[in-house]
């Protein structure tokens, strides 16, 4: 038994308990069947009574018979209800979480292996628990019932039992560490494997352009190798487990079975006693020997379950879901004081000591050179992270304090690399509000530039578009992610270089028409182009972390400062401020 499993998976407990009720009462009536089957054969053979005497025994070993089926039957229907909603809770529990870890933990994690643990990952757990975790309990019960009986009808019995019973889970124990941590090898191979599998997929034309298909042919043909090699030495090791199993509950059958007909043929032992715990002796060993078998076949589910609650216990650096919303409605303003963040792990911070504060209605653009921290800058804002020291405020309320989900309503968010859901065009836009109108749509894709091109496709808005935008262009798959944005009409509009795959006359116009938002919402972006900076009314300077310059484009190009010699080398100005920028 998995005390982690176990101690987790509340509704194992309840499994567990009727597994054990369910079981102590069909032992009974095994003894019972036993003892009715032992007066039948002994008053028909040895006693030579009639029909008619033995036939109140036949209708108690009927109704017997017929009420173990029943709770037998009753057993699995009670066990699957249980697993069921043991799976869903479980599965619900896991995409929540995964949810409330946010993006950010998609961003070292393995797409393909996160997705086999959620679902196949899951149905592995099932075999744990509604097969493995009600056989234990059998193999704890039966055994125990039936030697209790034993022990009143047989002592020479009881003690043989109680010699060789114990070298089975003596065995159990000793091959199953062994198999244990082979089972947990080839469950991670799998989860390598399938995230392997899925990144291939998604780079197949990178592979194809670099001529590299044919090698990641040989390297999934050699992690299916492994993967096949770790299969099978589980499979091997179950195998001899069951083997010698079998041989130890066997020879233990046979010594019994001497036993008793030696004693027997001497006169020492009824028939009736020697021959119900000759039926019944079989029955203590099969629940163990059976346990044997669902154990081997449990262990993916013990894997699996070990990796689900890995991911469960991962930290939260998202915003809470739940919490209060914000007091202020409209616009707000939003203030960094003294916030630094460090990821998880990490020696170094990725921000330190940064404040500064965005009023409403404000156009404020965040440069600085790769790596100076823009990107998990935005992350914060968003709530997808919460500072490890420091404070971002909402109107004067700590953001850790108000609901992740309410917050997120009121920004509008376009990344660098927007991804499209394999859906129509008119989904992708209204992906906020489903439920509007036509016109709400073409209004947003017309602002983003994209009315013109979505109606030359084949169905126009309502044309399916492939996952992540497989048909479109890149510069036309970002100009639906801003549609998507204006759509939504959201109070704040943050942006990851929103231009970054347009051409040269629709970045102008873009950059036009952020330069003309009026006072109904705030506009933070991250600009990798510095030409659209210049739109903006404020431009913060990153550098290692640190806010190094902050002002408009005409006083930070005053200055000879960081800002300056980006620009230069960004519009071409000379070798030499281009050299002054990689030496920085």
């Amino acid at each position: 038994m998995d005390k982690r499993v176990i101690a987790r998976l509340k509704d194992v407990r309840v499994v567990l308990v009727s597994a054990i009720l369910l079981g102590l009462f069909s032992t009974l009536l095994l003894i019972v069947q036993a003892q009715m089957m032992a007066g039948i054969v002994s008053g028909s053979f040895i006693g030579h009574e009639s029909i008619h005497t033995l036939e109140p025994l036949m209708w108690v070993l009927l109704g017997t018979l017929l009420l173990r089926g029943t709770i037998s039957f009753s057993s699995r229907i009670v066990v699957g209800h249980l697993s069921h909603r043991l799976k869903t809770s479980l599965r619900g529990q896991l995409l929540g979480h995964l949810v409330a870890l946010g993006p950010m933990y998609f961003k070292k994690e393995q797409s393909g292996e996160v997705v086999q643990t959620a679902f196949d990952g899951i149905e592995q757990l099932d075999t744990y628990v509604s097969d493995y975790v009600p056989q234990l309990a059998l193999a704890v019960i039966t055994p125990l019932a039936i030697f209790a009986f034993i022990v009143s009808k047989d002592l020479i019995t009881a003690v043989i039992l109680c010699v060789s019973t114990p070298l089975v889970p003596i065995f159990m124990i000793l091959i199953g560490k062994s198999a244990q941590s082979l089972t947990d090898r080839q469950w991670r191979l799998m989860g390598v494997l399938s995230g392997h599998f899925v990144d291939l997929l998604k780079g197949l034309p990178t592979l194809r352009v670099f001529q590299r298909t044919k090698a990641q042919v040989d390297i999934i043909r050699r992690m299916t190798d492994e993967y096949r090699r770790a299969t099978m030495k589980p499979l091997r090791v179950a195998f001899l487990s069951a083997f010698v199993l079998e041989l130890l509950t066997t020879l233990s059958t046979a010594m019994v079975a001497v036993g008793l007909g030696l004693r027997l043929l001497s006169g020492r032992m009824s028939f009736v006693d020697a021959f119900v715990v000759l039926l019944l002796v079989p029955d203590f060993f099969l629940p163990i020997r059976a346990l044997g078998t669902k154990y081997h076949a449990s262990m993916n589910g013990i894997s699996a379950a070990h990796r689900i609650f890995d991911i469960l216990d991962e930290p939260i650096l998202a915003l809470p879901l739940p919490g209060r919303t914000g007091e202020k409605t409209g616009l707000h303003e939003i203030e960094f004081r003294d916030v630094s963040f460090t990821y998880p792990g990490a020696e170094q911070p990725v921000l330190q000591s940064i404040s500064f504060k965005i009023k409403p209605s404000d156009v404020v653009a965040i440069v600085g050179l790769s790596g100076a921290g823009k990107s998990t800058l935005l992350d914060l804002l968003l709530g997808f992270l919460t500072p490890t020291d420091g404070h971002i405020l909402v109107d004067g309320v700590n953001l850790t304090d108000l609901s992740g989900s309410w917050w997120r309503q009121e920004i509008g968010y376009v990344s660098q690399s927007p991804y499209l859901f394999s859906d129509t065009v008119a989904a992708n836009i209204s992906l906020h509000r489903p439920s509007a109108d036509e016109n709400c749509v073409r209004s947003a894709a017309k602002r983003a530039l994209a009315d013109d091109f979505i109606l030359d496709l084949p169905q126009g808005y309502d044309t399916v578009i492939g996952e992540g935008g497989q048909s479109l262009s890149g510069g036309q798959a970002q100009r639906i992610a801003i549609a998507r944005a204006l759509y939504k009409k959201a109070q704040i509009l943050t942006l990851d270089e929103p231009t970054a795959h347009l051409d040269v006359e629709s970045e102008s116009a873009l950059s036009a028409l952020f330069a003309s938002v009026d006072s109904a919402q705030t506009m933070i972006y991250i600009a990798h182009r510095l030409s659209t900076a210049r739109i903006a009314r404020r431009i913060i300077v990153l550098h290692e972390g640190k806010i190094v310059e902050e002002g408009s484009h005409d006083e930070l190009m005053q200055k000879d400062g960081l800002y300056r010699r980006m620009y230069g080398a960004y519009s071409g100005e000379g070798l030499v401020r281009s050299c002054e920028l990689h030496a920085l």
